[in-house]
């Protein structure tokens, strides 16, 4: 039996496009759903990373099981440990007699979706990479652990690893989640989906208006396209429900766009010129600094970074670090 209102309504049918990088995407969706693995899904606000993680569950093993979605950008900051944990009776003031199982219980056996994860306070990222390590939880306020079967989907519009260079989101975090990449790339690099996506939201707003069958004249299909679409297909879909309802013709030949309409998000900000700090660079200077901190103990600083010393002599060895003179200096020359 499932939960009311934890359930996943899209399939991987639901993704409308003609766009050979999308297919593809589609491809290796498709390919990874029969697995356990953490997903992280890339894009720009209006993207559709819902849709793909709904998707993503369906196709899985776990779709008989609750598709828990959460907006990690609307909960309060307070909230957040007994939100995602779960609580015990008397944990705090004003705690629901009995206790409240939190979102990663309620997903068991099933999908945690883990929506605009780049807002996750940072005093509680630890405890969340815990749970995803060790698939257990402890309420606040709790004495024992539960055991949790939970595939995590993540879904982010943040560009997460300048958010790891500045501090604000842990590195180990991050890899515990990206075990799989999905970037879905914005609407105005796939010309050929505005159409179609157009025709499709214009064929189910005429069947929700029976007996009413518009279309779309050249000219608007031609604003369409030379529209720049920073809000995505959540944009596209606002501007055809506006118009339909607008005209009263048949024949659908006046557009309307918003007013503000710039993308909110780093990943605009990233598309004409590539960040040269990349993940390597971070990763390669984490090591040196703590190499340094422990003042070249490789054991100690493997400790610090929560890596085994096998794993830390690997990339000692992959990046070249000279341990008798690297670990002094703490940084990464450049």
């Amino acid at each position: 039996m499932r939960l009311a209102g934890f359930n996943a309504n899209y399939t991987f049918d639901s993704i409308v496009t003609t766009d050979v990088r999308m297919n593809e995407l589609i491809s290796t969706a498709k390919k990874i759903s029969k697995t356990n693995c953490s997903v992280l899904i890339e894009g720009e606000s209006g993207t559709g990373k819902e849709l793909y993680a709904q998707s993503i569950h369906n196709e899985s093993n776990r779709s008989s099981g609750p598709f828990i979605a959460i907006n990690c950008s609307a909960i309060p900051k307070e909230l957040f440990e007994s939100e995602l944990f779960g609580y015990e009776s008397g944990s705090f003031t004003g705690a629901v007699k009995g206790g409240r199982p939190g979102k990663f219980e309620l997903a068991n056996g099933g999908t945690i979706f883990l929506d605009e994860i780049g807002e996750v306070p940072l005093e509680v990222q630890p405890k969340l990479l815990r749970v995803l390590d060790n698939n257990k939880i402890v309420r606040i306020g709790g004495s024992f652990e539960r055991d949790l079967d939970v595939r995590v989907i993540s879904a982010t519009n943040r560009n997460l690893i300048d958010e790891v260079s500045k501090g604000s989101f842990r590195q180990d975090l991050y890899f515990r989640l990206n075990v799989i990449n999905l970037k879905i790339p914005p609407l105005r690099q796939r010309k050929y989906d505005i159409i179609e996506l157009a025709r499709y939201f214009l064929k189910g707003l005429n069947e929700e208006n029976d007996g009413i069958y518009k279309k779309f004249s050249p000219y608007f299909e031609e604003m369409l396209m030379k529209h720049q679409w920073s809000g995505n297909v959540r944009e596209l879909k606002n501007v055809v429900q506006r118009a339909y309802y607008m005209s009263d013709k048949v024949l659908i030949s006046s557009v309307t766009f918003p007013k503000s309409t710039e993308a909110s998000n780093d990943f605009k900000e990233h598309e004409k010129a590539a960040t040269t700090y990349n993940l390597k660079d971070i990763e390669k200077e984490s090591i040196l600094k703590a190499l340094s901190a422990n003042k070249g103990n490789i054991i100690m600083a493997a400790n610090d970074l929560n890596i085994s010393r096998a794993t830390i002599y690997r990339k000692i060895k992959m990046y070249s670090i000279d341990m008798n003179n690297s670990y002094k200096y703490g940084a990464v020359s450049k």
